[in-house]
């Protein structure tokens, strides 16, 4: 399945298929084109898009990633601190 959204933080995620993807907000006519361009789409397009999205999420939203961008980001702040006393 392909998520169709209307926030445009998701052009980060999306890539290369953000048009295809993000519809005007409060725009229920270019949400149902989206959906029919997703329901017109080639089995094998979707397998693509979908594996693309999948290994976007795994490599930059996984939990593992985000506890080493927490523990860098408390170590900083941690380390700011000490040099300010």
């Amino acid at each position: 399945n392909i998520p169709l959204v209307c926030n445009q933080t998701f052009k980060a995620i999306f890539n290369g298929y953000s048009e295809e993807f993000i519809f005007k907000q409060k725009n229920a006519s270019d949400l149902s084109e989206k959906i029919l361009v997703c329901l017109e789409m080639e089995e094998d397009r979707k397998a693509i898009i979908g594996n693309s999205l999948r290994q976007i999420v795994f490599e930059n939203h996984n939990v593992d990633i985000l506890i080493n961008r927490l523990v860098n980001i408390f170590s900083q702040i941690k380390n700011e601190n000490q040099k300010s006393f």
